[in-house]
Formats: structure tokens, C-alpha cells, sequence
């Protein structure tokens, strides 16, 4: 009613400042207010880059849209280009509208894809066929995921399908998918033919595994 003052640091809108920082400037990933007898303190954690989310896999590197996502797979900031794969990188995904201020997947889903290539990526360092290095992972919106791999000038992709309320089971059943298929000698043998190069590995269909050279 005009009784006090609105910079009176007594009474200043310290849950609204928390607000309008958080839910306007998507770099920040948290808000600290304090106050003393003359002055107001805010105090800002940034968020750290993680991976990056990129609009076009068909593109020349240097000519996609990417931006930075931090752990939790959220879009906050636009990122350079980088001429080598930096960070891993995140493809696909219902982007209508855009993702900056947004996640990329839910927190089970992205838990979920980062083990499977964390498993996947172990199994490739323990074996003996070469498959490279994922650089990234391509998301469809029916539950497809695709790990994006790269040996050289060669690439190839590994993929599996997980449910909107993915389980221990199914995560296990697609690493141990993959291992069988890793130790397979047929191939194996096929994988160390210098004239043929993996498209792809196909871990969707039940019991059984799907792959194709080129």
C-alpha cells in the first residue's frame, strides 16, 4: 500500500528473483539469494556441458545446429562447432518447439541409453573384433535408439529398443544380446574381412540378432 518502500531489503521478492532467474535463463542451474543491511546478493551456478544435442546427422559436422546439454540431458546453451567429436552427441527426438530449457529424454530413459552404451562399449574393449568408438546416439520417437559408432572413415550403429518405463530385465537382455553376437565366430570372421564394413547390429527382435555389411 505504499507504506514501504519495494527495494527495502527487508521484504524483497526473494522466491520470485529464484524464479524468473531459473525459468528464464536456462544456463543456470541453481540460484542463491541473500541479503545485508544495504545489499542484495544473488549467486549463480552455471551448468557444465556434458554432451550436445545436434539437428541433423546428414550434415557435415561443421554445418549442424548443436547445443549444450548438462547430466541431466537438458538444452542450455547454443555450442560451436567442433571438428571432432568433443562431446557425445544426441540425435532425433521430438524437437518440435525446439529443446533449449528442455531435456532431451526423461531421466530413466537417458539413465538407461548411457548404461547400455557404457555396457556395449566395454564389451567392444574386451573383445577382439574392432567396432571403433561411439560418438553418439541417434533417438526415434517410438522407443528405437541407435549408438552411432566410428572406426576411421567407416561407421556403423548398434540398435535397441527400450520401453517408457525401461526395466533392469531389458537392459540386460540387450547387453547379453550383444556379447553373444561379439563372440560369435562367424562374425567375427566376417567383422575382419578387410572388403566388408558393418552397417549395422540389430538388437530388436527377441532372442534373435540382426546385422548387415556392406
Amino acid at each position: 500500500y505504499g507504506l514501504y518502500p519495494k527495494n527495502n531489503v527487508l521484504i524483497y521478492p526473494k522466491k520470485l528473483i529464484n524464479e524468473l532467474l531459473l525459468h528464464n535463463i536456462p544456463w543456470i542451474a541453481s540460484v542463491k539469494v541473500s541479503s545485508s543491511i544495504h545489499s542484495l546478493f544473488v549467486e549463480v551456478k552455471e551448468r557444465v556441458p556434458k554432451y550436445l544435442w545436434c539437428n541433423n546427422l546428414s550434415k557435415a559436422i561443421l554445418d549442424r545446429d548443436c547445443y549444450y546439454l548438462d547430466i541431466s540431458g537438458l538444452a542450455f546453451d547454443k555450442a560451436p562447432n567442433f571438428s571432432n567429436h568433443v562431446y557425445l552427441e544426441f540425435y532425433g527426438g521430438d524437437k518440435r518447439g525446439g529443446y533449449m530449457g528442455r531435456s532431451i529424454l526423461p531421466p530413466n530413459l537417458l539413465s538407461a541409453v548411457l548404461e547400455i552404451k557404457d555396457s556395449i562399449e566395454k564389451t567392444i574393449k574386451d573383445g577382439q573384433p574392432v567396432l571403433g568408438s561411439v560418438y553418439g546416439v541417434y533417438i526415434y520417437n517410438d522407443g528405437d535408439y541407435e549408438l552411432l559408432f566410428t572406426h576411421g572413415k567407416e561407421e556403423s550403429r548398434i540398435i535397441f529398443n527400450l520401453t517408457t518405463d525401461v526395466s533392469e530385465d531389458e537392459k540386460m537382455r540387450i547387453d547379453k544380446k550383444f556379447k553373444a553376437i561379439m563372440s560369435s565366430p562367424f562374425f567375427i570372421k566376417e567383422l575382419n574381412d578387410s572388403h566388408r564394413r558393418l552397417k549395422y547390429i540389430d538388437l530388436r527382435f527377441g532372442k534373435k540378432v540382426f546385422y548387415k555389411f556392406d
